[in-house]
């Protein structure tokens, strides 16, 4: 409320201090004069008698107030200075009588004014709290509410009381005589409502007991386009907003706390008993798509009342025409379309074969975004990308898949392998798997040229590895491509404290041209294969334990080992989230090591904000980049000593542009990798791209510009650096090569950077 009387107080000095308009002088110096008539317009009978008084004050600086009488609802006369402004208001026992404003106009013609007379009643009741102890309140707060248009309701006083309540909870307050909705509420406590209140003149409306409950609470309308309510099957759905990334448990312990009421059969719901944070509100009707809005804030012991009502629209229908039609073995296309948006995971919302034109038709769909996958008969997504459908979408939307044949050959140092490749991974958004016979030989079919990352798996140890390649096509439209995998190999085992072998351990294995992942059998044994010549290191994770970095050098045709990683308990980390408004739960919390060790442990907060991880015992300073739906992402140092950790996030925020000058590829290619840097702490690539996804920028891999919304103000530093710097990260600045462009972001703008390429 303080900024709206800041903001009334700003328009009553622009009118007291503004220039002059007022009356004009008229030949002599003398200033004319206008007939005004008040009339009185009685809102509902009563028989109460019309005494008292009515007062005029000047709204310019110049002039004094005038005070009539008033004994009936007869017709007042009067001259007053042409041009003048009055504010126009009556004193009248048993009435409510709503202030005017009065503008005379010309001399030549007179000027009229209607006041309302709104006879007086009373109502009353008894307020209690829920819950055995609890006492009533001191005063509760009784408002007229405005409800929507499409409603209808007659016309009511606007307007808020505060009523005393005494010991044993009885109130009463006067206020017009109308039919009103009405909210009564006290602080900390969900508000009740009563409908279609007929408060009557000079008498008493008793609202019988009132009992509120503490928390928070939502409430809102819903329309139903060209439909009703159909009551007890129109539903409103409260879950928190959970942080893109989570996992399923994370996310699955959040919807158990999710909220559902029914909606009322003129579109009112509440939802009280809330804790405070962010949520996604979602409205259910048979026969129309889901309505949703997110985030929606609920603060602490107050009520969110929504603005304006949610619409369930007729559902539409999705069309896509695919080119060519069928896919390269002149087979139909499978389609599989995932709905996007804050709710995790996607949800699928339609799998099947487009037909033999091309067509996909996925009717019963509201508008949004969504993810559309073309797999081919053999299963491979040959193309993944975003749609927005709009209310007002008809028109089929045009897929275009191009083909390129690849034939080659693969080899683990001199001799063929038998493997399967997949290119694009095997979880990628674009994924076409292949197969190499006993002579390494394969051929498929790609949706482009250019750089793949490819996964290989073979039915020997070491497996799966991926290194990265070159596809080009001739004027053929065929690509010929040869692999020949080092032949290098590092084994060892997994054992604890005291060496006994730990099975199914998590081994991470880093170089600088590339990053995976093995796990050791039930003695412990693991083993790597194929790995590029060069520096690496390797480390060990299982359950709540993680080794120390091992580093080697690889060479081709030679095995390092056996290596001994053994584990060490780690020391778990707790904190919370928290903004003004409260607890923040589903925020995604990333904690970095800064020590040349490194390591990297993520938490979700659950609905009291709480999150935990898991970090080495020696790790005594830590980053965390906190990812808080409905706030500005924001990264904090912190020491692991102490009391709990502790982050308040605002949402206060700015956008982050960065204009790259290296394609996607490019950054494969070239080896490069981008490190952006908020208040001097590292904020990695990934966590970024996801909290673009997360406020709805499309999910699409760096490009030449990567838009980040809602990032917390403050100076920013971007940079581009060779791929074998990123382990450096943790303990230094910004290291050596480095190739950066900085600024200074300011709440509600947006910085652009634009680093240069690293020499």
């Amino acid at each position: 409320m303080a900024p709206r009387r800041c903001l009334s107080l700003i328009f009553v000095l622009l009118g007291f201090f503004g220039p002059w308009e007022g009356p004009v002088l008229a030949k002599g110096g003398e200033i004319p004069s206008t007939s005004v008539e008040i009339s009185f317009a009685l809102r509902i009978a009563s028989k109460l008698p019309v005494k008292g008084s009515l007062l005029l004050r000047p709204v310019e600086r110049n002039g004094e107030p005038r005070q009539l009488a008033i004994s009936s609802l007869a017709l007042l006369s009067l001259a007053l200075p042409t041009g003048s402004k009055w504010e126009v208001s009556a004193d009248l026992p048993g009435f409510w009588v709503p202030r005017k404003d009065l503008a005379v106009g010309p001399s030549d013609q007179p000027s009229r004014l209607s006041v309302e007379l709104w006879p007086l009643g009373t109502i009353s009741g008894v307020v209690r709290v829920k819950g055995k102890t609890a006492p009533p309140p001191r005063q509760i707060l009784v408002r007229s509410l405005a409800a929507p248009a499409f409603l209808n309701r007659p016309v009511a006083p606007k307007g808020a009381l505060d009523c005393p309540v005494d010991r044993k909870g009885a109130w009463s307050c006067s206020l017009p005589a109308a039919r009103y909705d009405l909210v009564i509420s006290a602080e900390g406590s969900a508000p009740q409502y009563r409908w279609g209140m007929q408060v009557p003149p000079g008498k008493a409306l008793a609202l019988g007991t009132i009992e509120l409950e503490r928390g928070a609470s939502l409430a809102g309308w819903v329309a139903v386009e060209d439909g009703v309510i159909q009551q007890g099957l129109c539903t409103a759905r409260l879950t928190a907003v959970v942080a893109g990334g989570a996992s399923l448990k994370s996310i699955s312990d959040l919807e158990r706390t999710a909220f559902e009421r029914q909606v009322g059969r003129d579109g009112f719901f509440q939802l009280s008993g809330l804790a405070p944070g962010s949520f996604s509100l979602e409205v259910q009707q048979p026969g129309y798509p889901p309505v949703r809005l997110s985030p929606v804030r609920i603060d602490a012991g107050a009520e969110t009342l929504l603005p304006e009502p949610l619409l369930l629209r007729h559902s539409l229908d999705l069309q896509f025409e695919i080119r060519p039609p069928l896919d390269w073995l002149d087979r139909p296309w499978h389609a599989q379309i995932f709905q996007l948006g804050e709710r995790q995971p996607n949800p699928l919302v339609f799998e099947a074969p487009a037909d033999e034109e091309g067509r996909l038709k996925i009717p019963g769909q509201s508008a949004g975004r969504f993810r559309v996958d073309l797999k081919d008969s053999l299963g491979n997504r040959l193309y993944s990308g975003e749609h927005v459908a709009t209310g007002s979408f008809s028109a089929p939307q045009s897929i275009e898949v191009r083909f390129v044949t690849v034939e080659g050959k693969i080899r683990l140092g001199e001799n063929p392998l038998v493997a399967t490749l997949w290119f694009g991974g095997s979880r990628g958004a674009t994924s076409a798997k292949m197969e190499a016979a006993s002579d390494g030989r394969f051929q498929g079919v790609l949706p482009k040229e250019g750089l793949w990352r490819i996964e290989i798996e073979a039915a020997r140890p070491g497996f799966p590895t991926w290194i990265r390649a070159e596809v080009h096509a001739a004027r053929s439209g065929k690509a010929s491509l040869d692999i020949v995998l080092p032949d290098t190999r590092v084994f060892g085992r997994v054992v604890d404290e005291q060496g006994k072998p730990m099975s199914n351990a998590d081994v991470s294995i880093q170089s600088e041209n590339l990053e995976l992942s093995a796990t050791a059998d039930a003695d412990g044994h693991f083993e790597v294969r194929a790995l590029p010549e060069g520096q690496a290191w390797l480390a060990a994770e299982s359950l709540s334990r993680v080794s120390d970095r091992i580093f080697v050098t690889l060479m081709e045709g030679r095995e390092i080992g056996p290596i001994e990683l053994r584990l060490h308990p780690n020391k778990q980390l707790s904190g919370t989230v928290v903004s003004s408004r409260g607890p923040v739960a589903g925020s995604r919390v990333m904690v970095l090591a800064r020590a040349p060790g490194g390591g990297e442990a993520i938490g979700m907060t659950d609905t009291d904000g709480a999150f935990r991880v898991d970090l080495p015992q020696a790790v005594s300073r830590v980053e965390a980049v906190v990812s808080a739906p409905g706030f500005a992402l924001r990264a904090f140092d912190a020491l692991t000593e102490g009391e709990p950790l502790s982050f308040q996030v605002t949402e206060e925020g700015g956008n982050l542009e960065i204009t790259l000058p290296l394609s996607d590829e490019d950054f494969m290619r070239e080896n490069v990798t981008l490190a952006v840097f908020q208040n001097h702490l590292y904020v990695p690539t990934p966590a970024l791209v996801q909290w673009a996804f997360d406020q709805g920028q499309p999910r699409e891999r760096i490009k030449q510009t990567l838009r980040v919304p809602m990032l917390a103000p403050g100076e920013y530093r971007v940079c581009l650096m060779p791929r074998r710097l990123e382990s450096s990260l943790a303990s230094v600045l910004v290291p050596e090569g480095a190739a950066c462009d900085s600024g200074l972001l300011a709440p509600g703008a947006t910085l652009t950077l634009r680093p240069s390429r690293p020499r």
